[in-house]
């Protein structure tokens, strides 16, 4: 990928982070829609974080009704991916882009959206699905994490 294509690609994601920042439904809408299994039940989504949590907080509250059998493991997850920041963008040598709190690559989950990724909810969701499915080793961190533990 050339890089002004890259750059493009990059200018693009942030703007639609942006607009996921200040509109949350859009990620839940039908255009950027899942498959079932990947949402929290609607009544359970928030439009805002609680008032006065901290990210990690609404990570671990957000992997917990999502299913996790180990919702620290999630909060240690996005926060060795994006430092715990929701709008984060890595763009890798191979070109293909990571995108929000748990790093989400298009390349190799193209079922995950670039809304979805830059959805809390819908990116713990998601990584909750996958790591309870076995394949927490998608993640670079997982063993980073696993050696300190």
């Amino acid at each position: 990928m050339s890089a002004g294509r890259q750059l493009r690609r990059a200018v693009l994601t942030s703007l639609l982070a942006s607009l996921i920042v200040l509109y949350p439904s859009v990620a839940h809408s039908e255009m950027f829609m899942l498959p079932i299994e990947h949402h929290l039940p609607l009544a359970q989504l928030r439009e805002k974080p609680t008032i006065g949590s901290t990210m990690a907080q609404e990570v671990r509250k957000i992997a917990i009704l999502a299913g996790s059998s180990d919702p620290d493991f999630i909060v240690a997850l996005a926060r060795c991916e994006s430092s715990l920041n929701p709008l984060a963008v890595h763009v890798n040598a191979d070109g293909s882009v990571d995108e929000g709190l748990l790093q989400w690559n298009r390349r190799y989950h193209p079922e995950i959206s670039t809304a979805c990724a830059f959805s809390v909810d819908c990116a713990i969701s998601a990584a909750v699905h996958r790591i309870e499915a076995g394949y927490a080793h998608e993640w670079a961190c997982t063993a980073k994490i696993r050696r300190r533990e």
